[in-house]
């Protein structure tokens, strides 16, 4: 069977391949998180706090699981400057508006 992409499969595959970056913004501390695989970590470097965890598909996850080694490699993945909150970038009244209309309360809106 050629495997399609929605088949788990290939998914795993892709996953498997690439990290996926998310990042919390908007309230409190900013954090990122960064997934390779079943791997993840969770990053806050206001706080100087970084998380582990091995993800469990259909059970959650366990914390506390990865090498020194697997961390530092996430870690890695982040952007050098990740949280500069002196960064300022002016938008056109047109993108802040657009931007205003999707939910953004902020009065300024920062884009990186």
């Amino acid at each position: 069977m050629t495997p399609t992409p929605s088949s788990d499969s290939t998914k795993q595959a892709i996953l498997n391949d690439r990290e996926v970056l998310c990042e919390a913004t908007g309230y409190g501390t900013e954090r990122k998180a960064v997934y390779r695989g079943n791997n993840k970590i969770i990053r806050s470097e206001t706080d100087d706090v970084t998380l582990d965890a091995t993800v469990y598909e259909g059970s959650g996850e366990q914390f506390d699981t990865l090498s020194s080694e697997t961390i530092q490699d996430l870690l890695n993945c982040l952007p050098d400057h990740w949280d500069d909150v002196d960064l300022i970038t002016e938008t056109s009244t047109m993108v802040e508006g657009q931007l205003k209309a999707l939910g953004y309360k902020y009065s300024t809106i920062l884009l990186f």
